[in-house]
């Protein structure tokens, strides 16, 4: 869940808990991103760094596995589309 819901939302908890539903929520402030991006543009942040391993798109496959296998060594997989 991302975002903020307005009003009254009913929501069956046991039908989550029936399923084994994780609820997972986050929240952002938009007046983040303008900050964020002028970071990245002016290199302030060195978002290449981050990347740990690449893949084609025909190894989306060996990515997912990477990811859920290295956890310890891997922040960041990158699956290109050229």
């Amino acid at each position: 869940m991302v975002g903020n819901v307005y009003g009254e939302t009913p929501f069956r908890f046991i039908d989550a808990n029936n399923k084994e539903v994780d609820i997972l929520s986050v929240f952002r402030y938009v007046n983040i991103y303008p900050m964020a991006m002028r970071a990245v543009s002016s290199k302030t942040i060195q978002v290449r760094q981050m990347i740990s391993r690449t893949f084609s798109f025909e190894q989306v496959q060996e990515a997912f596995d990477c990811v859920i296998h290295e956890k310890d060594s891997v922040m960041k997989v990158l699956i290109a589309f050229e």
